[in-house]
């Protein structure tokens, strides 16, 4: 049987070294209390870790530091499977009803996960003596079927904005979505600069009808802040709005759109609520695009799906060769990506040059 871990109260020295003091005999930890810990793993985390992610993992211990605090009484500074037991009840009960919107399935799991990788980390640093997730218990539930929008519902979305000052916006951050199969806080951190409508090797021409192409960076901040960017493509339809909507909003510099990723979901969402496609989201936007490449090249073997992998931004399992030296090759990379490049746009029936209430603005591109 696994014996509790315990943590000792609140004390003033510096939690460093606190962590670092440890009984394994005893597998009794006379350390920092569990946020001190917590807080550490994300100091730690600050250097490694992108900011969106680093964001969700605050947001997702959130409820452990919550519970610790405001219930000594239910874990007296132990942790066992017994206390984490009682964790888990009080996220599925107490902190449920804390709000309107009751956090999900989903939600609950991610603090669970979250919680046993703080554990693990703790155990390497040497903070606490043995690895004690496993007495984090696992929140199983049955996941829903993921939602594909139609083409036509795709259509309807993307016709949907009526507001004379942001139907531009809003239809130009729908058809890059599902242009580029970007994440939402990918587009909402996406700057004017890490667009290039004239890269060379892409043969760039937005009256083309036959496939001219711009290129987006998506750039996150990998291990010691070193900033990454992947390449995205994204073709003369999308282009053309994003152009028309960077010349009428006099974007050179800074953020494309200047929303959140909070702001993007709005977007989608008020379109959601025009159409009455309420299931709508921006990941479903990803998901068609995805879906939508491997159908069309569900026959073109493992080129067609490293070239997806590299677009939007999905791990490639490979050798260490070819990470460090293949994906390292801009001019390879796109080349490839444009290889295969395709969007659900293809089949999308909108006359792009008049889609907006800007239709002025973007004939100018003629």
């Amino acid at each position: 049987m696994t014996e509790p871990i315990r943590l000792s109260a609140p004390k003033k020295q510096d939690v460093d070294m606190a962590l670092t003091l440890t009984v394994p005999s005893q597998r009794v930890v006379d350390a920092a209390t569990l946020p001190a810990i917590i807080d550490q793993y994300l100091a730690e985390c600050e250097r490694t870790v992108a900011s969106e992610a680093l964001r969700n993992y605050k947001l997702h211990l959130r409820p452990l530091m919550k519970w610790w605090a405001e219930h000594p009484d239910q874990h007296e500074h132990i942790i066992s499977a017994a206390t984490m037991d009682k964790f888990l009840s009080w996220l599925q009960t107490d902190y449920r009803n804390l709000y309107d919107e009751k956090p999900s399935d989903h939600t609950v799991s991610k603090a669970l996960m979250l919680t046993r990788q703080v554990l693990r980390w703790a155990h390497r640093q040497g903070g606490i003596a043995q690895d004690v997730s496993d007495l984090v218990p696992r929140h199983t539930f049955a996941t829903k079927e993921k939602y594909y929008p139609s083409i036509l519902e795709l259509e309807a979305l993307i016709k949907s904005p009526v507001d004379p000052y942001l139907s531009l916006r809003d239809q130009t951050i729908m058809a890059m979505l599902l242009a580029t199969g970007a994440r939402r806080f990918e587009l909402a951190n996406a700057q004017v600069d890490n667009v290039h409508f004239n890269t060379p090797i892409l043969n760039v021409n937005l009256g083309d009808d036959h496939g001219g192409y711009v290129r987006l960076d998506i750039t996150k901040r990998k291990t010691h802040g070193e900033m990454q960017a992947r390449y995205s493509l994204f073709d003369w339809k999308a282009g053309l709005l994003l152009k028309a909507y960077l010349r009428t909003t006099r974007r050179s510099s800074g953020s494309i759109f200047g929303l959140t990723d909070e702001g993007i979901r709005s977007v989608v969402a008020d379109a959601g609520e025009r159409t009455g496609i309420t299931a709508i989201h921006p990941h479903a936007f990803r998901s068609a695009f995805i879906d939508w490449w491997f159908w069309c090249h569900r026959t073109d073997g493992p080129a067609a799906d490293m070239a997806l992998r590299l677009q939007v931004g999905h791990a490639l399992q490979t050798d260490d060769a070819q990470i460090h030296y293949i994906n390292r090759n801009h001019n390879r990379i796109l080349e490839l990506i444009r290889e295969f490049y395709t969007s659900p746009l293809e089949d999308i029936k909108i006359d792009w040059w008049s889609v907006s209430v800007n239709c002025d603005e973007a004939s100018r591109y003629r």
